[in-house]
């Protein structure tokens, strides 16, 4: 069984970057491609801001889906499920507030897409162009655990494994839904 990951939505911290020589990696980041440092031109560390939302706790999330940091020990985890598809660059976010370095955390490039082809068309939500039912086809999967749709490369899919992993870990920031319960997926190239 494959599930979709995503942003929980309930983040007590944005933590973005701004435009500057990585821009482009981060692009092709998620466009789930691999990057090469030199001829892709990234400057390491990647560097982030992370703004704490007003009147709230910082909670340190374990995966913010957007812009790809995950912990380090989350990525061990994953590594340790079989999940052979992540490419590990060094991040440094500093806090706005502060100007703490916040320790821990990498950038985690999940490269390569699979196609999973559209089965079924339903009428779209008000203000939709399109909503698609998806197929996760193993055969077409292989041995991948986690990976972006090659139709909608912002779509991460998981593996059950990977699912298990980051339910027993109790991963914040993340939304888990089975693609069994998500029949409708907005947007389209």
């Amino acid at each position: 069984m494959y599930f979709l990951i995503g942003d929980e939505g309930d983040q007590t911290v944005y933590v973005g970057s701004e435009c500057d020589a990585n821009s482009y990696a981060r692009t092709l980041i998620d466009l789930g491609r691999a990057l090469d440092v030199d001829e892709d031109g990234v400057e390491l560390p990647f560097r982030f801001e992370m703004t704490v939302s007003r009147g709230k706790e910082a909670r340190l999330d374990d995966w913010f889906v957007v812009p790809c940091l995950m912990r380090e020990d989350l990525v061990a985890a994953l590594r340790a499920v079989g999940v052979d598809n992540l490419q590990v660059f060094p991040a440094e976010i500093t806090r706005n507030d502060n100007g703490e370095l916040v320790p821990g955390y990498v950038v985690a490039n999940i490269f390569g897409t699979v196609s999973c082809p559209q089965v079924a068309t339903r009428s779209a939500a008000p203000g939709v162009a399109y909503a698609f039912d998806y197929e996760v086809d193993p055969a077409r999967v292989g041995d991948k655990l986690l990976f972006r749709s090659d139709e909608i490369e912002s779509l991460i899919i998981a593996h059950e494994r990977v699912v298990e992993v980051l339910r027993a870990r109790r991963a914040r920031g993340i939304s888990i839904t089975s693609l069994a319960d998500t029949p409708r997926v907005a947007g389209a190239r």
